[in-house]
C-alpha cells in the first residue's frame, strides 16, 4: 500500500477509475477514494449542460452534491481556452487546482482538489490533469452524465438499416 498523498499512491487508485458501473452513486465513492488516496482535504467534479447538472464534492471523507466552489464558472472558461490547470487561493489550504474534463461528445466540465498544505508542484498539477483524462472516461461519470444523441450519427445509422432492409 502506498502513503496517502505520493504519486505512487495516486497512480495506485488510477485502475480504480475503470470500474464497470451502472450506478450513479459509484462516482462518488470513487471521488472519496481518489481523495483518501491522494491526501486531499477536499476534492470534486462539477459537470454541465442544457439537461444535467452533477457536482459531486467530498470534504472530510463524505461525499455531497452540494454547490460547486465558486471558482467554477472562471476555471471553466480558463479551461476552454487551453489552460491545463488553474489554481485558486482558499483560506485554510494551499489553494483548489481546477483540470478541466470532457468526456466523448459532451460539454466540458471540471475535476478539482485542495489540500491541507504544502505547495502545488509541476508534478502534483500533472498527475491531475492526467487523473481528469481518465475520469472524462470512467463508466462511472458515463452513469451520471446523459447521453447524447447525435442526430448526424443517428440519420446515417437509419440511412445504413434502411439500405441492409433493402
Amino acid at each position: 500500500m502506498s502513503d496517502p498523498g505520493t504519486l505512487s499512491a495516486l497512480m495506485a487508485f488510477v485502475p480504480s477509475w475503470w470500474q464497470e458501473t451502472t450506478s450513479p452513486t459509484t462516482l462518488g465513492t470513487l471521488l472519496a477514494g481518489w481523495a483518501k488516496a491522494c491526501g486531499w482535504q477536499a476534492c470534486g467534479l462539477a459537470w454541465s449542460d442544457d439537461t444535467t447538472t452533477v457536482v459531486r464534492t467530498v470534504r472530510s471523507g463524505g461525499v455531497t452534491d452540494g454547490p460547486a466552489p465558486t471558482e467554477v464558472p472562471d476555471a471553466l472558461r480558463r479551461a476552454r481556452i487551453g489552460e491545463p490547470t488553474v489554481a485558486y487561493p482558499v483560506p485554510g489550504t494551499s489553494g483548489r487546482v481546477f483540470a478541466g474534463i470532457q468526456p466523448p461528445g459532451r460539454a466540458m466540465g471540471v475535476l478539482w482538489a485542495e489540500r491541507a498544505e504544502g505547495a502545488w508542484s509541476d508534478a502534483d498539477r500533472t498527475a491531475l490533469v492526467m487523473t481528469a483524462r481518465i475520469v472524462e472516461r470512467c463508466p462511472a461519470l458515463a452513469a451520471v452524465v446523459t447521453p447524447r444523441i447525435d442526430s448526424d450519427r443517428l440519420e446515417q445509422r437509419l440511412a445504413d438499416a434502411a439500405v441492409i432492409a433493402g
